[in-house]
């Protein structure tokens, strides 16, 4: 059995480690649903996973350095920017006050993590 502990900052950061702090996750996405359980409407925020600016020449380095990093990440791979989508609309990135209305809601239907130091690939 694996206890959780959750760190939640005010500027959205949210993850979640591990007893011993060995694994991370870091919550990139919340599915917001109003209503009840017949009917209802669906929200969610989400940030953008950064890949690192890839040299568009054959002489790529082999090691990734400070300069592949985003300045918008804190090295998880993830966007410390948030944005909303309902329905047609796409809103973001938003501000602290919004982060806490709209991802640390008691709204908050589906939570989605991704263990830190995991590469995201999409083949």
């Amino acid at each position: 059995e694996v206890e959780e502990e959750s760190a939640v900052a005010p500027s959205g950061e949210s993850s979640i480690a591990s007893e011993g702090g060995s694994t991370v996750y870091d919550l990139f996405a919340v599915c917001n649903h109003y209503g009840r359980m017949g009917f209802g409407h669906y929200t969610a925020a989400a940030r953008d996973w950064e890949t690192p600016n890839k040299s568009s020449n054959s002489s790529s380095k082999s090691k990734s350095s400070k300069e592949d990093v985003p300045n918008n990440t804190n090295n998880t791979g993830l966007s410390k920017e948030w944005f909303s989508y309902d329905d047609n609309d796409v809103s973001g990135p938003l501000s602290p006050e919004d982060v806490e209305a709209e991802v640390h809601s008691r709204n908050a239907y589906i939570l989605f993590y991704r263990q830190r130091g995991c590469p995201a690939t999409m083949d």
